[in-house]
Order: structure tokens, then C-alpha cells, then sequence
């Protein structure tokens, strides 16, 4: 699990059928992971982890490239889903990401983690934006005596 920092630049690509490599850093940008540079730079790391495969596009021209989650990437997923899934107390077996790594199969089951995740990183930001506002006020009124 140590590479549960990149689970959510794997899930959207896993949520994403072939998407080209400009596509991804567009995607990566509107989710607030930086600038393109920066998301290509996500984007090369994740390939030399061996979460990502960068093929020939299939569209007309080839020159984009696609990209797809491996079964490495997929299985990092899998465990999340299996952590989340005992943390939440649910059982890991009901989730068909737990079961098999095929994305094609279950690209429809993906979305509900998705939305798991992204509530779970919702109330972590909401957690933190509250201490941050606790420690802004605590400053202020220090500077009030």
C-alpha cells in the first residue's frame, strides 16, 4: 500500500476508457494536481511505477498516446477498496474491483468507489480547513492581547 498517494491519479485514469495523454493532463488539471507540466510529469512517474501503460492512440492520426491502468494499478486499487471497504465495515468480496482486475468488465462498478473516495477526501479537507480556521483564530487573538 505504499503507493496509496497515487490511487486517485490511477482512478481516474482506470475511469476513463483510452484517454489520450493531453486528455489526462487537461483531466489532472480541472481535479486541482497542478499544472500541465506538473501532470506530465504525474503522468511519466506513473508509468515507470508500472501503474500505467502508454500505447499507440487509437485514433486516426496515432500520434496521441493512450493510457490505461495496468494490473499492478488495478490491484493498488483493489486493496484500497479492500481497506475502505473494512474501515466503512463493508465486506471487500461485494466489490467486483476486489474480485477481478478485467476494468473493461467493471468500469461501471468503479464509479461508486469514486464517489466513496472522493466523500472520504471531502471530510478530510473539511477537517483540515477547520483546524486551519481554528489556527487562524487562535493567531488573531493572540495578536488581539
Amino acid at each position: 500500500m505504499k503507493l496509496v498517494g497515487l490511487a486517485p491519479a490511477v482512478l481516474l485514469i482506470a475511469l476513463h476508457q483510452a484517454i489520450s495523454i493531453s486528455e489526462l493532463v487537461h483531466l489532472y488539471q480541472q481535479m486541482g494536481f497542478g499544472g500541465a507540466r506538473s501532470c506530465r510529469k504525474l503522468i511519466h512517474r506513473l508509468e515507470r511505477l508500472e501503474l500505467i501503460a502508454i500505447a499507440p492512440g487509437v485514433r486516426g492520426d496515432r500520434r496521441e498516446k493512450a493510457v490505461a491502468p495496468t494490473p499492478r494499478a488495478m490491484q493498488m486499487l483493489g486493496e484500497l477498496n479492500g481497506l475502505l471497504d473494512r474501515i466503512l465495515g463493508h465486506t471487500s468480496s461485494a466489490s467486483p474491483i476486489g474480485r477481478s482486475l478485467d476494468l473493461d468488465e467493471h468500469r461501471d462498478a468503479v464509479a461508486p468507489d469514486l464517489r466513496l473516495f472522493d466523500e472520504i477526501a471531502s471530510r478530510a479537507q473539511q477537517i483540515e480547513h477547520a483546524v486551519l480556521f481554528e489556527k487562524l483564530g487562535d493567531r488573531h487573538n493572540r495578536q488581539r492581547n
